[in-house]
């Protein structure tokens, strides 16, 4: 009778580190992603943020345009008592008749401009369909104080999209030193 029976064994003992590069590679490119998720949250917010802002102004300039409406109704109905008084000409009602007809048109357009600001703050928000909303008005904001300086440097520091390029920059030299590590040997050791 014939019998075999094998035992193999194969340790890596040292490989100069290129499975530690390709650890801190990978865990460099996990933070990058984090700090990409960290980045697209704050675009989204700051749209959102514009869309409001343009949906504020929108509304404050259809409540102008209808004031505007209401005023030059309000000076051809004088011009007309005038006119069938004979106090002003035709040529007075008519240019107030095309200034009134012109503020309607700025109220058109104004109130177009508010539905088209509505729909864009919807789609920036990712709600579908028509919606109008009830805006509030912003508060105010005071300005820091500090320097210009100190700021521009507190916001290369914490900006979300910097610090994920400072990650894959780091995720890329590692991923480099790796590589440059396989040019050396490894060691291991075999047992039977």
């Amino acid at each position: 009778y014939v019998s075999s029976a094998g035992l193999s064994a194969d340790q890596l003992i040292y490989d100069f580190g290129q499975t530690a590069h390709k650890m801190q590679a990978e865990q460099a490119g996990q933070e990058a992603a984090e700090k990409d998720v960290l980045t697209n949250k704050a675009v989204v917010v700051l749209r959102v943020q514009q869309a409001y802002i343009q949906c504020v102004r929108q509304t404050r300039l259809v409540d102008i345009a209808e004031a505007t409406v209401r005023e030059r109704g309000v000076i051809r109905d004088q011009i007309a008592i005038l006119y069938t008084r004979q106090l002003k000409s035709k040529l007075d009602l008519n240019l107030i008749s095309v200034e009134l007809r012109s503020a309607e048109v700025q109220l058109v357009q104004a109130k177009n401009e508010l539905r088209a600001a509505f729909a864009a703050l919807s789609a920036t928000m990712g709600v579908r369909g028509p919606v109008e909303y009830t805006l509030e008005g912003l508060p105010a904001v005071a300005l820091p104080s500090a320097a210009l300086e100190s700021l521009i440097l507190r916001a290369q520091d914490e900006r979300p999209e910097l610090l994920g390029i400072r990650d894959r920059i780091r995720q890329a030299n590692e991923q480099l030193n790796s590589a440059q590590a396989l040019n050396l040997p490894t060691i291991s050791a075999q047992g039977m």
